[in-house]
Parts: structure tokens; C-alpha cells; sequence
């Protein structure tokens, strides 16, 4: 079963919103069993939408098209479709009574207008897909009983589209489409090697496992993940599966640190930080606080993490964490002197095992005092020692040196934790 996914809206073209929905929908879909094999965004007028579907009619089996469905006359989905099956609209007064519910509980400020109104008018040929959360319902079109693509119009609207795909969509999709293989993946997530070094130390076990699995690298910053997948419904086969996932740790012995679909340090760093019942501080000037959240994101971070400072300014680095103005003349407030006071001061304060402390310059165009543009420091106080290291960053933005400060600093703490 063969799907595309597009979306529709000037909003994502210009680059206004991210495009969750078609993250989620590929993911599902994958899941169900049926292939995404493209993905579009499409400016919101008929002619657009026209040209898309045409092209698509008989070349999927599947088209599911987000956003256009809202009151505004730039949302011209409906009629859109109406005109590809040559039909006109229709009232649907379960519909209209469901608007005129959610008004009514919205207070006497809402008033219902006739914009409003026209949500509850439906192609005549398309089934209703109900929108319990929203004004605006789902359609499903020509289903499998002909050989032009189905097609499934939903809300833009995150929440609303996704609860529909679950609750309406997905049980109709199950119905129609009954003979698919299921999509299997296994992972193996590998800190601390390069991807192409990653590739020579198992380049054997790619041979060998290629001519039946499709193998993928999915890098991120500091670790690789492995995902090794198949289309099957073969109790069998997946045997093999785990079996060529589980070989590839004699490859690598002590080097996959997790086998989780979902991987990320900060999650990593947390269990075993809570394994070992030791705790985290974290202070931090040029990175804002951005480490401290992305610890906090983690479950569980109550349990090993105990708080933090952003000391950004000079005068707070002194008042709250001891900073002296000595080594302040003599080194400068970016400096490995001044990252190591901080990271030490914390402990202290904060009685905990491991603290962080950043400090820097991450303008990447002007020098700031005896900071060059870019510097970066990061210090980390362990129960028995004081680790820093220096960077110089070359993003184009101070948000890209940030992101990249904050991705170098959780990985010198993986470092330190993992000896």
C-alpha cells in the first residue's frame, strides 16, 4: 500500500510553522503497514491542490491531505474537492448541531456565524470522519472500490487531526486495507563513535545482514543509532531479526549503550545517574539555562537533579557563586579559570556528586573583552576532580553556538560519568 502525505497552507511554505503533522502521519502509517513514499507541502488554492491530486490518482493507493478545512475563504479544500469529483456540497446537520454545541459552551461572547456555519457542508460523496474536538469533520473518498486513489482530508489542526486518525481513520483504514505487512525495526544506539568509523567495524555484519534487512544510520550529535527493518508477517523472520541485532554486539562489545527505539544522552545520562543514586547541579551563563532543560525534559530528572543558576551577568557570577574579581582582571570572565569556580562553588552550595558550568562569548560576530567571538568553556566537578575544556564555536547565529554549546557540554559530561 503505497501512500503520500501533503499538506496544505502558506504558512509551512514560508516557513511560518513546523510541519508536525506529516511527522506523525508518516510514523503511523509506517506503523500500520502501508509505505510512505512521498511527502508534499502545497500552496493552499484550487489550482494547486488540483494539479497534486491529479498526479497522485494512480500512482498510490492511499492520498491523505492535511489543512484547508477552516472557516476563512483561503481554506478551499472542501471545494477543491468537490470539483475533483465533480460534486457539490451538502449540509450535514449532525455536524451543524455539533458547532453550534461547541459555541454554546464557549459562553455568550462566541457567536456562531454564517463562516462557522459552512464547516457543517460536505462533498455528497464523501463519508464523514467525526471531529469530536473541532468544528470541522474529516472526509474519506473513494475508497478501494475503484482504482483512483483513495483520498482522506484532515483538519490542520495538530490535535484535532490526530485524534481523528486514531479514533475514525485508523479502524476504516484496518477495514479497507486487510492484507499488508506489518513493519518491524530493531535499534542499537552507539555513543562516542563517528559514523564512518561506526561503518568499518561493522562491515562485515552490514554485508551479511543487508541481503535481507534494511540497514540505516540515523546520526545525531555525539552517538549513531542503527535501525534494522523488514515488511513481514513471518514469525520467522522476525526471529531472524532479533537474531541479526543481537550478533551485532559482538562487533561492537561495550559500545551500544541502549537498544531503545527512542535514544537521546540527557535520557541516558539520567538512568544512570539515578543507577548510581548520585546528583546533578548545573550553573550556567551564555547557554541561558539550556542544559539545565534539557534535563529537566527527562523523567524522572527529580530523582538526580537538584537545580541550577543562570548566572549570566559579571556581578552574579560574584555574588552567588564566589567568583573572584582576582581572577576575573587576570583571566577574564570567558575563561576556564572563571568555568572551574563556578562548577566548584555549586558543588558546595548544592552538596551534590556532579556539577556543570558554562561560560563564553557565543556571538559569532564581535569579540567581548579577552573573548574572541565563539569561545566556549565548559567545566565539570566530579566527587574527585575538576575537568574543563575549551571550544571555539562557528555557528552563523548565537542560537546555533548555543545549541551546539549546550549539545558539547551533555556530551563532555557522558564522557566524564563514563570514565
Amino acid at each position: 500500500m503505497k501512500v503520500t502525505i501533503v499538506t496544505i497552507g502558506d504558512e509551512i511554505l514560508i516557513g511560518q510553522i513546523t510541519d508536525t503533522n506529516t511527522v506523525f502521519l508518516a510514523k503511523q502509517i509506517t506503523k500500520f503497514g502501508a509505505e510512505v513514499i512521498e511527502t508534499l507541502s502545497v500552496k493552499d488554492t484550487t489550482e494547486n491542490i488540483l494539479d497534486t491530486l491529479y498526479r497522485l490518482e494512480n500512482k498510490v493507493d492511499l492520498i491523505l491531505i492535511t489543512g484547508g478545512l477552516g472557516p476563512t475563504n483561503d481554506d478551499v479544500t472542501r471545494h477543491t474537492l468537490c470539483e475533483y469529483y465533480n460534486t457539490s456540497l451538502e449540509q450535514d446537520n449532525e455536524v451543524l448541531m455539533h458547532i453550534k454545541t461547541i459555541f454554546a459552551n464557549k459562553g455568550k461572547d462566541s457567536s456562531l456565524n454564517e463562516l462557522n456555519r459552512k464547516q457543517s457542508y460536505l462533498p455528497k460523496i464523501a463519508k464523514r470522519l467525526w471531529n469530536r474536538t473541532g468544528t470541522a469533520p474529516a472526509m474519506w473518498f473513494n475508497p478501494k472500490s475503484t482504482t483512483r486513489a483513495c483520498v482522506v482530508a484532515l483538519p490542520g489542526v495538530p490535535l484535532e487531526m490526530k485524534i481523528i486518525f486514531k479514533e475514525e481513520l485508523l479502524p476504516k483504514l484496518k477495514e479497507e486495507f486487510t492484507s499488508l505487512e506489518a513493519y518491524h525495526c530493531r535499534y542499537a544506539n552507539i555513543v562516542g563513535i563517528p559514523e564512518s568509523q561506526l561503518a568499518q567495524k561493522i562491515a562485515h555484519w552490514e554485508q551479511k545482514v543487508s541481503k535481507s534487512f534494511d540497514l540505516a544510520y540515523l546520526p545525531s550529535f555525539g552517538w549513531v543509532q542503527l535501525r534494522l527493518s523488514i515488511r513481514t508477517n513471518n514469525s520467522y523472520i522476525l526471529e531472524q531479526l532479533d537474531d541479526a541485532i543481537s550478533e551485532l554486539a559482538s562487533y561492537l562489545k561495550d559500545d551500544i549503550t541502549s537498544y531503545d527505539a527512542v535514544f537521546s544522552l540527557p535520557s541516558y545520562i539520567g538512568n544512570t545517574l539515578q543507577h548510581k543514586k548520585q546528583t546533578l547541579a548545573i550553573t550556567e551563563s551564555c547557554t541561558g539555562g539550556s542544559i539545565s532543560k534539557a534535563f529537566v525534559e527527562q523523567k524522572g530528572a527529580s530523582t538526580y537533579y537538584k537545580g541550577g543558576i543562570t548566572a549570566y551577568d559579571t556581578e552574579i557570577k560574584k555574588a552567588l557563586l564566589g567568583i573572584s574579581q582576582e581572577i576575573l582582571d587576570q583571566y577574564g570572565v570567558t575563561s576556564d579559570k572563571v568555568a572551574n569556580q563556578m562548577s566548584q562553588s555549586l558543588k558546595e552550595k548544592f552538596n551534590v556528586d556532579y556539577t556543570i558550568a558554562t561560560t563564553g562569548n557565543l556571538d559569532p560576530i564581535s569579540t567581548q573583552g579577552k573573548a574572541s567571538k565563539g569561545t566556549f568553556f565548559i567545566s565539570i566537578t566530579t566527587p574527585q576532580n575538576t575537568y574543563s575544556k575549551e571550544y571555539t564555536l562557528q555557528g552563523n547565529t548565537r542560537l546555533e553556538n548555543i545549541e551546539k554549546a549546550t549539545k558539547l557540554s551533555i556530551y563532555f559530561f557522558y564522557k566524564i560519568i563514563t570514565n
